[in-house]
């Protein structure tokens, strides 16, 4: 084995592999060719000309580089991607007897916040939707009764017009792992619910048909057709394509612990198994803390570009 090789010829040895013996397409080969080019530059800086000087430790240092110039965790992932079928290539021609890449983890992407509506969209989507319809009942129902309750859109599905109980004004729910649960609701959503009862399913109901929310074939409401409501609700009141029904469920949760609510008491109205699965919306709500203090400190604010020419 010769490991005097320079990175820069095996590249090319390995570009052409791709291309004749394993056909890829030229987007492919392009994408392959301008990840390690990338690669070979910062490894040539970096005092690594021969392909034996590449160690883990420098495959490591480079996807720091990478997260320095804020590249895409996409982005990053494709190029030691690339870099992974480079040295798998030269174990496979006997270039090398030990691969560096083998080790080196692919980057863990930071996990987005989950989308949510301010108390004023969530107004104004339950206020938007008058009664114009048999079919804007059930929808008022279903909007009103996703966001009194925060419940999932999987448990929203299952309800059975028994689920509701309108004496203690609250709904059972089937959750998770077949995890029964009860929560609460309030007046407004009962209202509703009971306005498309009255207006729409009991005009359409199928006596062996046990679902709340019905088609207008009388037939249970798939899980797709719900969040289609919810989707073009937000769409048509906001403008905002990015609204589901787990945003609801979101902005319940977020809305609670903005006006006081103890985060055990929001873990168990969500169901969740564990507390830190609620944790996220401790983040949100801080978020919205630290916004409104930099707004409101004299001096959080950020100086102008005069407060700068003249501060000593």
């Amino acid at each position: 084995m010769n490991k005097m090789n320079k990175i820069i010829d095996i590249v090319k040895s390995f570009m052409e592999y791709i291309k004749i013996e394993k056909s890829f397409s030229i987007h492919t080969i392009r994408a392959y060719k301008n990840d390690l080019e990338h690669f070979t530059v910062y490894a040539s800086e970096n005092g690594a000309e021969n392909i034996d000087q590449i160690t883990g430790n420098l495959l490591h240092q480079y996807l720091f580089h990478l997260r320095r110039l804020q590249y895409e965790y996409s982005t990053m992932e494709r190029k030691l991607s690339t870099i992974k079928s480079f040295f798998s290539f030269l174990m496979k021609t006997e270039t090398i007897d030990k691969n560096p890449s083998k080790e080196i983890p692919f980057p863990r992407k930071k996990k987005a916040l989950p989308v949510f509506l301010s108390q004023k969209e969530m107004s104004d989507i339950l206020e938007s939707n008058q009664y114009q319809s048999l079919l804007s009942y059930r929808d008022n129902a279903i909007l009103e009764l996703l966001y009194a309750s925060g419940i999932r859109l999987s448990e929203l599905q299952k309800l059975d017009t028994d689920s509701i109980d309108y004496e203690r004004k609250q709904v059972r729910v089937m959750g998770k792992g077949s995890k029964p649960r009860v929560v609460p609701v309030n007046d407004a959503c009962l209202q509703k619910i009971d306005l498309y009862l009255k207006h729409m399913r009991n005009r359409i109901r199928n006596r062996d048909e046990k679902a709340l929310f019905l088609s207008r074939n009388g037939r249970r409401l798939c899980q797709r057709h719900l969040s289609k409501i919810v989707k073009n609700f937000s769409a048509m009141v906001l403008g905002r394509t990015d609204i589901s029904p787990h945003s609801i469920r979101h902005s319940y949760a977020t809305h609670l612990l903005e006006n006081g609510a103890e985060i055990k008491i929001i873990s168990k109205l969500l169901g969740h198994s564990s507390i830190n699965t609620t944790q996220k919306y401790t983040h949100l709500n801080m978020q919205k803390i630290r916004d409104t203090y930099i707004k409101s400190h004299p001096h959080s604010k950020q100086k102008t570009k005069e407060e700068e020419d003249i501060d000593i």
